[in-house]
């Protein structure tokens, strides 16, 4: 668990978009790993990079929950601060919202923040991650199927950890057969990075589906040098399962780390992933 919990966010006169009450489950897990991240690798690492390309506006209100933070003001308000703090959202009401925000969380260097797609925001910031003595963490939550394969290969091209939103069962799973199945050129294929789930998940029973799309971007994500993996399973509310988080690093610390701070959902139950 977070150390020091953060405070609760407030109204202020900026957008607060409506989510979720699985947003609180993702960002329990987000959260507990950016503190373990930041803290562990602060003296050993002389860069410690946070990459969100799909940032949102800072602040959420959860339905049933109230305000909560997103993930970019999580990362703002570490115990041990990221050196470099990379922020991206192609809505331009959020990325002044969340450059407002963000002021009242003084930076060791100034945040990044980016105003675009994400596959053309990640051309312009990896170059702006040090190539020595860095280590990144890269948080990518899409809104759908909206980050392509070779833009994760971009970012592996430097030393990055991985936190994935992996919507399976949300997009993947609902829309392949009408959607995706007659287009090479679909979001789920620029995901995937490839077009091999058309004879897979046609060939195989509905319920080997999940597994074999989790299968299939675990052996794209091998190609970039990632080497140990992980992910959650995220329920909706009546235990209705709808995506993944996926872990992906290059080295068996870091899934040692994510798994020491993962065992535990935000009930306080063990979780599983299925």
């Amino acid at each position: 668990m977070l150390r020091q919990p953060l405070p609760k966010p407030i109204e202020d006169n900026f957008i607060i978009s409506d989510v979720q009450p699985h947003s609180r489950d993702k960002h329990h897990y987000v959260k507990n790993y950016l503190d373990a991240f930041s803290t562990s690798m602060f003296d050993k690492w002389k860069h410690r990079c946070y990459v969100d390309l799909f940032s949102g506006s800072g602040i959420e209100n959860v339905q049933g929950f109230g305000l909560d933070w997103g993930s970019p003001l999580i990362a703002a308000q570490m115990p041990k601060p990221f050196t470099n703090l990379f922020l991206n959202d192609k809505d331009t009401t959020k990325i002044h919202a969340l450059t407002e925000r963000i002021k009242a969380f003084p930076q060791p260097n100034a945040p990044m923040i980016f105003n675009e797609d994400a596959n053309s925001a990640v051309s312009k910031i990896v170059p702006l991650i040090p190539s020595r003595g860095s280590l990144t963490l890269a948080f990518i939550d899409p809104y759908g199927l909206h980050i392509s394969l070779d833009s994760i290969g971009l970012l592996s091209g430097r030393q990055s950890d991985l936190i994935i939103y992996f919507p399976d069962r949300v997009d993947m799973l609902r829309n392949w057969s009408e959607y995706y199945m007659d287009n090479e050129k679909s979001n789920l294929d620029q995901f995937l990075g490839t077009g091999e789930w058309r004879s897979l998940l046609s060939d195989a029973n509905s319920d080997k589906h999940p597994e074999l799309l989790y299968g299939i971007y675990e052996k794209q994500l091998r190609k970039f040098g990632y080497e140990w993996f992980d992910s959650k399973r995220i329920y909706a509310q009546g235990s209705r399962p709808i995506y993944r988080l996926i872990f992906a690093t290059k080295h068996e610390r870091g899934l040692g780390i994510w798994k020491n701070v993962s065992l535990k959902g935000l009930d306080g139950q063990s979780s599983f992933n299925w």
